[in-house]
């Protein structure tokens, strides 16, 4: 009797662990998908390929992964907050939100654009620790510079096997 309880564990315990990694495969499937499409479309805004590398960085760094409630409720992928954006539909939950993530990469090409127009910055911008040092210098975001920087490098690691500073 015994020897069938931990038989049972043990088939349990295996198809656990089956199902676990087919969710993990699924998941890093749809994260390869999203950056893909992140930076397909920051390409076709007529952007180097090093330069959607950064963006999509930015994006997973931004969104966890693309797995963020506010990725998948609002189709942000970039975490903009203010809603008086180009193609912002609103806000909800504080926070600009799309009928498409197109229109999100729409926004905040049109934020770099703009922000790019004021001076000469994206000239010097060689790597992943640049591109970030424009966005805080900017006021892009409010988290700590070195935590986001790492928070993109791990992405940068992740979906393109970089790891550049």
């Amino acid at each position: 009797m015994r020897d069938k309880s931990s038989l049972k564990y043990l088939i349990l315990a295996i198809l656990s662990g089956v199902l676990l990694l087919i969710l993990n495969r699924r998941k890093k499937m749809i994260t390869i998908e999203s950056a893909q499409a992140i930076y397909t479309l920051v390409k076709a805004h007529g952007f180097t390929n090093r330069m959607a590398r950064f963006f999509t960085c930015q994006a997973a760094h931004e969104t966890g992964g693309f797995d963020s409630k506010l990725f998948k409720q609002n189709n942000n992928a970039f975490g903009m907050k203010y809603a008086g954006q180009y193609s912002a539909k609103g806000e909800k939950n504080g926070y600009a939100y799309y009928d498409s993530v197109t229109d999100s990469v729409q926004d905040v090409i049109i934020w770099w654009n703009y922000h790019k127009a004021l001076t000469f910055w994206p000239l010097l911008i060689t790597n992943l620790n640049g591109f970030v040092r424009v966005l805080k210098d900017n006021g892009y975001f409010e988290a700590d510079y070195n935590e986001y920087l790492k928070g993109c490098q791990y992405w940068d690691k992740i979906l393109f096997g970089n790891e550049e500073n």
